[in-house]
């Protein structure tokens, strides 16, 4: 009797209540697999976006000339610096014409974009 039951439960372990069939052991194991992959393709995909939310930085600068009343025009062609609170040099850059974009890069290291 204890045969029966045991052997009753374990074909109950395997049965897919939505399906209304019995699936086997190596589907299990399969769709447990394709479960697993793409649980580790999540974490990471999270850790990467962590990663780089943590290690990259974005600064926005606007510069306008605002020498003359009443009109405000952007600057091409600007030398940038950005120095710390002591007068250390942390980046340099220069404005393009066509953008009106700037790429910083530290003095020592260079551009890492």
């Amino acid at each position: 009797m204890c045969e029966w039951a045991v052997k009753n439960l374990d074909e109950a372990r395997r049965f897919d209540l939505v399906l209304g069939k019995q699936i086997g052991l190596k589907s299990l194991v399969h769709g447990m697999r394709i479960f697993l992959f793409l649980l580790l393709i999540a974490i990471l995909i999270l850790g990467y976006g962590y990663w780089h939310a943590s290690t990259h930085g974005v600064v926005n600068i606007s510069l306008y000339d605002s020498s003359e009343e009443n009109t405000y025009k952007l600057l091409n062609d600007t030398k940038i610096v950005l120095r710390s609170e002591t007068g250390e040099v942390l980046a340099t850059g220069k404005t393009e014409f066509i953008y009106s974009t700037a790429y910083l890069s530290h003095p020592t290291e260079g551009s890492c974009y």
